[in-house]
């Protein structure tokens, strides 16, 4: 309790004696949780944005969700997607990436050498099983 100097006599230091003025104690702290769960959401909706751009760019109708549960969700969901490429998985994509280019190149020196490049990885990568 504080006594103020006027007439007012003693205050709550909650604020409840200031007739609403002041919040009280429960409503700062019921403002502090409200803030802290919207930096939650704001974070949550960061990431998922950030997820769905990097790893599901061709999912062109995504949106994150309003609340926070439906975008833990939805991280979740595209989280548990994601794995982790081996050396060996990363030197498939590699030689297939080749392959498609060499098939796509025009019929002159540059798709010979394409061809070749495709094949010695394919081989790398056959070899290495």
């Amino acid at each position: 309790m504080s006594t103020f100097s006027s007439n007012i006599g003693p205050e709550e230091e909650d604020g409840g004696g200031w007739q609403g003025l002041v919040p009280t104690k429960a409503e700062r702290e019921e403002e502090k949780r409200c803030e802290r769960e919207r930096q939650a959401k704001n974070y949550a909706t960061t990431l998922a944005i950030n997820i769905h751009a990097k790893h599901y760019p061709e999912v062109t109708q995504w949106e994150p969700l309003p609340d926070t549960l439906g975008l833990l969700t939805q991280i979740d969901n595209m989280t548990s997607g994601l794995t982790r490429q081996t050396d060996k998985e990363r030197l498939m994509v590699d030689a297939l990436t080749l392959a498609v280019q060499a098939m796509r190149a025009p019929l002159d020196d540059w798709k010979g050498e394409l061809e070749r490049k495709a094949l010695d990885a394919a081989r790398a990568v056959l070899g290495a099983a």
